[in-house]
């Protein structure tokens, strides 16, 4: 490419210049911040939205097949089957895998601004019974909205009142699946839970934009978060499942008295050949380890310090005070500090990921995947390294 004028060569000025503007606006989009979109900027800038499916395309376009128009007040897309766009004001291109079955968001101009998905791939016709994730499109970074979550019915209510008003129930259960547990609800008022009532006082609670999870404050002598989704759309009324997290507790008897008073001692066993030591979980990355792991008579105790998943693409940690690291290798690792050094018990990764689904590992402390996976399992193989060696058991008594 030259970088000159055909009628007089450029000045080193210009030339510095040019590249200078080049270089900032790829700095620019590096460092980019996501965007951040509101309930009144989606409904100012939306004027129509449609359900349909995202088709592949090829050159410069893509095109969504229509199945219903749900709001449409000025005729936008009256009578159209298929909707043909290109990439104009989509810095990123139409991030929307071909086949994805959703709501799409368009302003004025029929330009495509949000779009809502299922969680779980659901046919067109059933949308309206399970929550919708909304966002933007990529630009350099994400593009974030508020609300997070709505369903349809709850979006289409919107555009026409001026204002997102759903109500919710959630059931806080110790095995990260719908059934008995403690029941909470509420409203989301612009995509904020307010209004909220269940068995224990609540400090706060949110829905967020990057993982659309819903996060519950309990309140008492110590605080408790709670972590999971909204699944599915039941008489109107957005519903789904949160697991107790931060610390994990495993059933409604221990989680009250942590709440009241703020201690908890959840007991399990540590198996090593014919030796055995109790490992006593005290809160979230804390517990101690008992005497007799090496054998009668060993004085080895310690503390649980930190857990880490590593697997090939990289890993994930979750340490208290006194952490060091984490063991070599793949797996679910927990380490242990001790007077002679640290040591840490290897899970095998399908043990916890066949227990633990991938949604929820995303969210979840670590702790809380382990103590799942040992619930749903009792016994969990580990293999020992750092200052203990060996192979033997986790087990829930």
């Amino acid at each position: 490419m030259r970088l000159y004028s055909t009628t007089r060569p450029a000045s080193v000025a210009s030339i510095l210049g040019l590249v200078i503007a080049v270089l900032l606006l790829l700095c620019g989009r590096a460092t980019a911040k996501p965007m951040h979109s509101g309930p009144e900027t989606i409904l100012k800038t939306t004027r129509a939205v449609i359900t349909g499916t995202a088709v592949a395309s090829e050159g410069d376009g893509y095109s969504i097949a229509v199945h219903r128009v749900v709001w449409d007040p000025d005729g936008l897309f009256k009578g159209k089957r298929a909707i043909r766009y290109g990439y104009k004001g989509l810095d990123a291109g139409f991030d929307v895998a071909a086949g994805t079955q959703a709501a799409f968001f368009f302003d004025a101009d029929s330009g495509l601004v949000y779009v809502a998905e299922p969680g779980r791939p659901t046919p067109l016709d059933r949308l309206e019974t399970v929550p919708l994730h909304l966002r933007g499109f990529y630009a350099y970074n994400a593009h974030l909205t508020t609300p997070a979550v709505a369903s349809l019915a709850g979006i289409e209510r919107a555009l026409r009142t001026g204002k997102f008003n759903e109500t919710f129930a959630v059931q806080l259960t110790f095995d990260g699946r719908a059934g008995s547990g403690w029941r909470f609800t509420g409203t989301l008022i612009d995509g904020v839970p307010q209004n909220i009532a269940g068995p224990v006082p609540v400090s706060g609670a949110r829905l967020t934009g990057w993982d659309h999870d819903f996060e519950l404050s309990l309140t008492g002598k110590t605080t408790t978060r709670a972590h999971g989704f909204l699944t599915a759309v039941v008489d109107g009324v957005l519903t789904g499942a949160l697991v107790p997290d931060e610390p994990y507790i495993v059933s409604a008897a221990a989680l009250t008295q942590w709440i009241k008073t703020g201690t908890m001692a959840q007991i399990l066993l540590v198996q090593r050949a014919d030796a055995a030591a109790s490992l006593t979980i005290t809160g979230h990355a804390l517990g101690q380890l008992g005497p007799g792991l090496l054998g009668r008579g060993s004085a080895l105790n310690g503390a649980l310090v930190g857990f880490v998943r590593r697997d090939k693409m990289g890993h994930r940690s979750q340490s208290s005070s006194g952490a060091q690291g984490d063991a070599a290798g793949p797996g679910w690792h927990v380490e242990i500090k001790t007077a002679k050094g640290p040591f840490w018990m290897t899970i095998p990764l399908s043990e916890v990921d066949d227990q633990v689904p991938a949604h929820l590992q995303k969210i979840l402390s670590l702790q809380a995947c382990v103590m799942m996976a040992l619930k749903a399992k009792r016994v969990l193989p580990i293999r020992f390294s750092g200052v203990v060696s060996g192979e033997g058991q986790l087990r829930m008594p």
